[in-house]
């Protein structure tokens, strides 16, 4: 298979940074605000002001930080009022028992259940897609995977598990989103949350299944099942989901069709194999890896941001309890000393033979413990659908003089600067 340069960020040595920066600013992540020597050692320190800044890209103390001490480096103070601002008191904006509670209360919508009717209609709205993408000829895969996430998102947490056409709605809002800067977290919000009004206002919600909270978005009542949800609650999540619906998902089927379409001959030979192998095993393990490379090389997360309650040692430096620990997925999943070739897209890395060398907490795309994504089964049962279905019907082709072109993006998520520009044909026998 060839090896085409795949896309990375150029961050600055550490002695260009301005550390005396406001916190604000260095939070960010940004090419300028993240120390390059972060590809090689373990972690980095600054101070700014009283502040300890702790930039975290070991496996062992990620691990530590985001699934097995999760009480001990809870979701930043900082990370919490910034997903209040935009969402409200949702998922993304709460913390401790509110936190849980709501968790609990919308754990219908990440069942095993509500996987497989997601898959079911992944494969309708794929393939009306797809006959919209070969009239086309060629497409943007960022614009069209967020809007086929979204109408998926739209079709079964937002309806009634059926796929019904493309929803002009959905249509409308990622038009506009993809007018608005990429950084701007809560201008987003605002674009997604005009939605959410329409399903409140239209009445779509008295669609919903009985167990889905999101039917109770018009009762001021709220959901009262326990452990029973505040109508406000309901409408901030509602909007958390709404918005997950097309970036984390969404972008990440955009960059694996867009891998696929950079490496023909491994597009080949997984569509061969799931035309062969009708009982979906190979389609599963194979798609998957697929995926986890993806994530691997662009997670749509790069960085997430816990408080230290306590103090936590890594390597024999001790990081004072107070310290807000920065722990970087994007340096975890690229780190030199971690992975071999890192800046390769090489999927056979996650195949079972190779998977055991994987070095525990090197990989964590949907972070983890308390705070992890908790429809981390839904979003895969989506993007293996979706992903499935392009390889069995039509043929991805990305120009590699485009693709060496193309630069990265940060922002609320890990963007393409540009276009992913790709055509699309039926695939032949």
């Amino acid at each position: 298979m060839l090896k085409y340069p795949i896309p990375a960020l150029h961050f600055a040595p550490s002695m260009d940074i301005d550390w005396s920066s406001p916190p604000s600013d260095l939070i960010r992540f940004r090419e300028n605000s993240r120390p390059a020597e972060l590809l090689e050692q373990p972690y980095f320190i600054a101070q700014t002001g009283k502040k300890t800044l702790a930039f975290i890209a070991d496996p062992v103390a990620a691990y530590e930080i985001l699934v097995t001490r999760t009480n001990a480096f809870p979701k930043s103070i900082v990370q919490q009022r910034l997903g209040n601002q935009a969402f409200g008191p949702g998922l993304s904006g709460t913390l401790g028992q509110q936190n849980e509670r709501q968790r609990d209360a919308f754990k219908t919508l990440v069942s095993a259940r509500q996987a497989q009717l997601v898959k079911e209609v992944s494969i309708d709205a794929t393939a009306d897609a797809i006959s919209r993408w070969l009239e086309q000829g060629s497409i943007d895969l960022y614009r069209e995977m967020s809007e086929l996430a979204l109408q998926i998102t739209w079709a079964t947490l937002f309806g009634n598990n059926h796929y019904e056409g493309r929803d002009m709605a959905v249509k409308e809002t990622i038009d506009a989103l993809h007018k608005v800067d990429k950084s701007d977290f809560v201008a987003s919000a605002k674009v997604v949350a005009r939605l959410t009004q329409h399903f409140m206002e239209s009445g779509r919600w008295q669609r919903l299944t009985d167990d889905n909270p999101l039917r109770a978005i018009a009762n001021e009542a709220g959901w009262a099942p326990s452990p029973g949800l505040s109508q406000q609650e309901v409408k901030a999540n509602a909007l958390v989901f709404a918005a997950s619906g097309h970036t984390t998902t969404g972008i990440t089927m955009a960059w694996s069709a867009w891998l696929l379409g950079l490496h023909p001959e491994l597009q080949q030979q997984l569509a061969t194999g799931i035309r062969l192998r009708p009982d979906g095993e190979y389609e599963r393990r194979t798609v998957r890896n697929l995926i986890n490379e993806s994530l691997r090389l662009f997670p749509p997360g790069p960085e997430v941001m816990r408080d230290a309650k306590e103090p936590i040692t890594i390597r024999g430096t001790e990081i004072p309890a107070g310290s807000m620990l920065m722990v970087s997925i994007y340096f975890l999943h690229r780190h030199k000393t971690l992975w071999e070739n890192p800046d390769l897209f090489d999927p056979e890395r996650f195949s079972p033979d190779r998977a055991q060398a994987i070095t525990k907490g090197s990989f964590l795309p949907f972070s983890g413990g308390d705070y992890g994504c908790s429809g981390m089964s839904i979003a895969f049962a989506e993007m293996t659908s979706v992903l499935s279905q392009l390889l069995s019907k039509v043929q991805l082709d990305v120009d590699p003089a485009d693709a060496q072109k193309l630069m990265l993006e940060t922002g609320i998520c890990l963007y393409p600067k540009s276009e992913l520009r790709c055509k699309i044909s039926l695939r032949g026998e």
